[in-house]
């Protein structure tokens, strides 16, 4: 009986005529809408006119399936075509129709129902699903493998099993998130030539999805694209299960999706990424070719590649947490030895203190002392001409005492500040002025070491919030090192001055950047230390240690900052940070 097409009002009459024949409605294809009654026990269909019908599909091959009735029941059996035929998403050789079933051959979709169960009015099938469902389990899975029997299932089974081995070894030695998604879309493309489009989705603490990677085949996505249907994803988040819709343009779910329609989604995956009955995220992916239409095996394989990505995720995210504890562990450690090192310093500085402190008293006494006959020495030897002065020298040796007595009153002046450091008695104090009182000062040590000094401090700077006698010090303590650094006699030293903004208010820096000898990093971090000195034994430059650590004490009182930078054979800077008034 040739092919003819039936229109939809004739539908009544050809089911009131032949109650007891199978109705072939075709709701996909270039010839969707006919509805064809099986009226003998045997049709073959093809795109061959000698066939009982006739389809105009070009992907259907010439003699492509033939419906043939037994005394029990109606079969199909695929005509050793040249792209298959499945059956409710299956392929099949061979196999008995049920009322409702749907075969697909080429791009073409056929529903097959009995008498007493007619098509849709719209020509589509009233009991077809394009959604094919089965629950994640790796028992079920595995048995459903072993459990083959045909020729055509044993082989799939290997090919799936050797996949899924080669899947795993790829990915379970990833340890990181960020490299392990992308190289689980790669294994997907390599072992599933229909997928077009996939993507991976992973759950954060809150519950969120959000896509971790997608790829579109030979090319990378520069935006991962978004699930074309949420509720795909939501089905597959809410019942653990994985769900395959083989032609997602006639699947009820996706009519009303506009993305669906417009992107030309005919079949999609969707499977839970999970391991230990934890849910971690989802695994899409879809195909636009209608002749690569996904497969219930297909889905199956997708079902096992996501446990096997989830328990790589989950090992992965654990290795990820491993490490993070460690680290802050790490930075545990490293500030406990920390605070354990300033308590020793600490305690190191306050036995120092109180030693220096009864030094100092027991000391200043005896100098005192020494300074008042040195002072009577002086009286004695004014009565003395000069040439008796000269003979004797009394009054050279006098003057030495007098300063080896100050300089032991400087020590004990710094030390007093370090072990009893007083509280500064602030006010408002130009910035200009005492950095040009400071340099005025010690314009005698400057000319007499012959450093050129350049001060270009702006007058306009706001002035400062200080205690001026201390503040002076510091200033005094920094130039001073910096005389002492200079070996060379064309020395420069040159200090400026800005306005920042800070946290907290208004600062003014004051640089002091020199010419001299430099430090080295290891110098550099221990220049505050009390007691640490760069000055060399014997070398005639006195320093205790004290006034770089005195200083820093001083600018922490004030609210302020002291750091320095320099470099061997460069010059140091010192930066000195007070806050503006």
């Amino acid at each position: 009986m040739p092919d003819l097409p039936w229109k939809r009002g004739a539908i009544d009459a050809i089911y009131a005529g032949m109650q007891q024949s199978p109705v072939l409605a075709i709701t996909q294809g270039p010839d969707k809408g006919q509805v064809i009654p099986v009226d003998s026990d045997s049709v073959r269909i093809g795109r061959d006119p000698a066939c009982q019908i006739f389809l105009s599909d070009a992907q259907v091959s010439r003699r492509h399936v033939k419906i043939y009735k037994t005394q029990s029941s109606w079969n199909i059996v695929d005509l050793n075509s040249s792209n298959g035929t499945l059956v409710n998403g299956e392929p099949v050789t061979l196999k008995e129709l049920k009322d409702g079933d749907v075969f697909i051959i080429g791009e073409s979709m056929i529903g097959f129902h009995l008498s007493g169960d007619s098509p849709s009015p719209d020509g589509s099938a009233a009991k077809y699903s394009a959604t094919q469902t089965i629950v994640i389990d790796e028992h079920s899975l595995y048995t459903h493998w072993e459990s083959q029997d045909t020729v055509d299932e044993l082989k799939r089974a290997r090919t799936d099993l050797e996949a899924l081995y080669r899947v795993g070894r790829t990915i379970n030695g990833i340890l990181r998130t960020s490299e392990l998604v992308p190289m689980l879309l790669e294994v997907i493309f390599q072992e599933l030539p229909r997928v077009d489009r996939c993507s991976v989705y992973l759950r954060d603490d809150a519950g969120t999805l959000t896509c971790a990677a997608g790829k579109i085949r030979d090319r990378e996505e520069k935006d991962a694209e978004v699930i074309f249907s949420q509720t795909l994803a939501d089905a597959v988040l809410r019942d653990g299960t994985a769900q395959l819709t083989y032609d997602a343009l006639q699947d009820h779910r996706f009519a009303e999706v506009e993305s669906v329609q417009q992107q030309g989604i005919r079949a999609a995956i969707c499977v839970p990424l999970q391991a230990n009955e934890q849910l971690f995220g989802i695994l899409y992916a879809d195909s636009r070719n209608p002749g690569n239409r996904f497969r219930v095996d297909d889905l199956r394989f997708m079902a096992a590649i996501g446990l096997q990505a989830g328990t790589a995720i989950e090992n992965a995210r654990l290795y990820e947490r491993l490490v993070q504890e460690k680290a802050a562990l790490d930075d545990a450690n490293q500030e406990l030895k920390s605070a354990q090192d300033q308590l020793v310093q600490s305690e190191k500085l306050a036995a120092v203190g109180q030693l220096a402190s009864g030094i100092v008293h027991d000391m200043k006494n005896p100098m005192t002392v020494i300074l008042g006959y040195a002072g009577l020495i002086k009286d004695k030897v004014k009565g003395l001409t000069a040439d008796q002065e000269d003979d004797h020298g009394i009054g050279h040796l006098a003057d030495e005492v007098e300063d080896g007595v100050d300089q032991v009153n400087q020590v004990i002046e710094q030390l007093l500040l370090f072990a009893r450091p007083s509280e500064p008695k602030v006010h408002s104090v130009s910035t200009s002025k005492i950095v040009a009182d400071t340099l005025r000062f010690l314009k005698h040590e400057t000319n007499a070491a012959g450093i050129k000094v350049e001060n270009q401090v702006p007058e306009v700077l706001p002035d400062l919030n200080i205690d001026e006698n201390q503040i002076k010090q510091v200033f005094i303590n920094i130039v001073l090192n910096a005389v002492q650094a200079i070996k060379r006699r064309k020395g420069l030293l040159v200090v400026t001055g800005e306005t920042v903004c800070r946290e907290g208010g208004q600062f003014v820096d004051l640089t002091f950047q020199d010419n001299g000898c430099g430090m080295s990093p290891e110098q550099c971090l221990r220049i505050f230390e009390p007691f640490y000195t760069t000055k060399v034994p014997g070398s005639g430059v006195g320093g205790t240690g004290l006034g770089l650590s005195v200083s820093y004490a001083i600018i922490e009182k004030h609210g302020g900052s002291i750091s320095v930078t320099s470099h061997p054979g460069e010059g140091s800077r010192f930066i000195v940070t007070l806050p503006g008034h």
